[in-house]
């Protein structure tokens, strides 16, 4: 389903995937997760994190956005998928207004003048799980003179994904109970032309 620049798909991936995937992440190499520039900043974000490479990750996420680019008419131009960022936010966990890309291309690495164009975001836990813990999008980038904020509701589905462009603003409201568990990609390619 399209609607005011995103796409979303309710039960997307199977609940017996999301508990494989689950069970995949090694628990004790969780880290605190960063912000650009790879700072810690808890008042901005406060969240714990793991990377993930695994190829059949990418068989069952990436024709979700490639179907997501094509149907809304974004036509983006990307060759990179990124590592899966696993994320875990228990009560009090959150992460503010922030967009996934920046202005200009990673200046070092494998990802070398690349810029991030996709986001997806996949809920591996059900909504019954965790209070709080809401996914907003801002589409201020369409409207910048009004807010213009979206909660999306699909995502408290197990298995329910939702692809954005990377340039959107977006947040997770703090949990209050339970614990939200999460799975991010990001595709990547040469800069806006």
């Amino acid at each position: 389903m399209f609607q005011y620049g995103y796409w979303v798909w309710k039960k997307a991936i199977s609940p017996q995937t999301c508990d494989y995937i689950i069970n995949e992440v090694p628990k004790d190499k969780l880290d605190l997760g960063t912000i650009s520039g790879g700072r810690q900043d808890t008042t901005i974000r406060d969240s714990d994190i793991c990377w993930l490479n695994k190829k059949w990750l990418y068989n069952e996420v990436v024709p979700f956005i490639k179907i997501a680019n094509k149907k809304a008419g974004w036509n983006y131009h990307f060759d990179t998928y990124e590592e899966f960022q696993f994320t875990s936010y228990g009560p009090g966990k959150f992460y503010s207004w922030h967009m996934d890309t920046d202005v200009k291309p990673y200046e070092t690495g494998k990802l070398k003048g690349k810029m991030r164009k996709l986001s997806v975001t996949l809920s591996l836990s059900d909504g019954n799980d965790y209070e709080g813990g809401d996914f907003e999008i801002d589409f201020r980038n369409t409207t910048p003179d009004k807010p213009n904020k979206l909660i999306i509701k699909e995502l408290r589905n197990k298995g329910s994904l939702v692809v954005f462009p990377s340039y959107m603003w977006h947040k997770v409201h703090p949990v209050t109970s339970g614990r939200r568990l999460s799975l991010v990609l990001w595709s990547s390619g040469a800069p806006f032309r």
